[in-house]
Parts: C-alpha cells; structure tokens; sequence
C-alpha cells in the first residue's frame, strides 16, 4: 500500500507526537473545526521514494481535496 496515495487520519494536524495517545485511539481535539488541517500519512506516487512510508506525516484542510489523497477504513478488533 505505500505510495499509492496519502492516507487521512482522523487526527487534527499536529507537529509532533510527543502528547500523542499510546493506546491507539486517535489524538482528538475537542476545539477543532472542519476547516482545521488534518493529519496525512504514507505518501502517494507524486512523492519522493523516501516518503513513501508509512511514519511519513504530513497535513492538509480536507477541503483541500487531491486524486492522491485517500482513506483506509479501519473497524475495532
């Protein structure tokens, strides 16, 4: 699956992960808004080979649709 496309998270955008959750849940932020950008990961084909991994992040505001970004739909084990 890298590289086929960049993956949104449900997570708003942040710099880092230092205050992240470390239970898998997502890193929600209750003051958010539709317009704040989101979390993206993985890469796409338009990248460069070394981005193309999973632990690559990167952000965008979903309004900001592209033919390269895309999602994975994931259910609770």
């Amino acid at each position: 699956m890298h590289g086929n496309g960049w993956e949104w998270c449900g997570d708003p955008w942040h710099p880092n992960d230092l205050d992240a959750p470390d239970d898998g849940r997502s890193w929600l932020d209750p003051n958010a808004h539709e317009h704040k950008k989101r979390l993206l990961r993985g890469g796409s084909w338009s990248e460069a080979a070394r981005d193309c991994r999973s632990a690559y992040r990167d952000h965008a505001r979903p309004v900001n649709a592209d033919d390269c970004f895309g999602f994975r739909v994931l259910f609770p084990p």
